[in-house]
């Protein structure tokens, strides 16, 4: 059956720690067995968020992790099951760059990393905008490449694309607002036409590991935020608050 968007309803597991995990993995399998294969790895994340089910998991505290913040692992998840209700997966720098700039507005900082393992720097938290500042004021005039936002993937961490990431958005959210709701949702079509396998028959499916090419990525960037976006973001980027 085709989904229905922005109907569904998002369900947040939030988890003292890992020590609760497996009675949701357990149920999730049951109701979707597609899941099975991802069981083990989800044990090992310290929170995630499912299209389908549109589910997504936190916990208050887990085990060997010293810079951590519970509300805004709730935020922040929160954020990306609804921008999954609404539009469905999104190209990793939108979809991310939409929680950090809530999650940013809401706690004034950024405590959620999705895909990042190793030690987190307690100055890391409210560091992004004086990062940018300095990164753009430095940089040689000339504008962002597609791939400067694209280099962050699903399920990993690029310490460098990431607040590019929330700083893109903002700038589109401050200075393109109906623009990036067009972007949005120009994207959830185009994926929708893109990632259907067909059997033959009248019988199709969805392709698991599609990506969407950075060239459609930047035709429709181009056609719904301006075609001189990119040109003016490092301009924004030098003195992002």
């Amino acid at each position: 059956a085709e989904r229905v968007f922005d109907q569904e309803t998002a369900v947040l597991f939030v988890l003292r720690d890992e020590a609760g995990i497996d009675p949701v993995l357990t149920r999730l399998v049951e109701l979707h067995p597609y899941l099975e294969a991802w069981m083990p790895d989800a044990r090992k994340l310290a929170g995630w968020s499912l299209e389908q089910p549109l589910a997504g998991l936190c916990y208050e505290m887990p085990s060997g992790v010293e810079e951590w913040n519970v509300e805004n692992e709730i935020v922040h998840r929160t954020a990306e099951l609804l921008t999954l209700r609404r539009f469905g997966p999104l190209p990793p720098w939108l979809m991310q760059g939409l929680a950090w700039s809530i999650e940013m507005r809401l706690t004034k900082s950024i405590y959620c990393f999705p895909g990042r393992t190793g030690f987190v720097w307690a100055t890391e938290h409210g560091s992004w905008p004086n990062d940018l500042q300095r990164r753009f004021s430095d940089r040689e005039k000339g504008p962002l490449a597609i791939t400067d936002l694209t280099a962050l993937r699903r399920n990993a961490y690029e310490p460098t694309a990431a607040p590019l990431a929330w700083g893109f958005v903002e700038f589109l959210r401050r200075e393109h607002a109906a623009g990036l709701r067009q972007l949005a949702e120009a994207l959830r079509a185009r994926r929708d036409e893109e990632n259907r396998v067909d059997h033959g028959n009248k019988n199709w499916s969805r392709d698991p590991n599609y990506r969407m090419s950075d060239d459609v990525q930047r035709e429709l960037l181009l056609e719904h935020c301006g075609a001189a976006i990119l040109e003016a973001a490092p301009r924004y980027l030098s003195r992002i608050r």
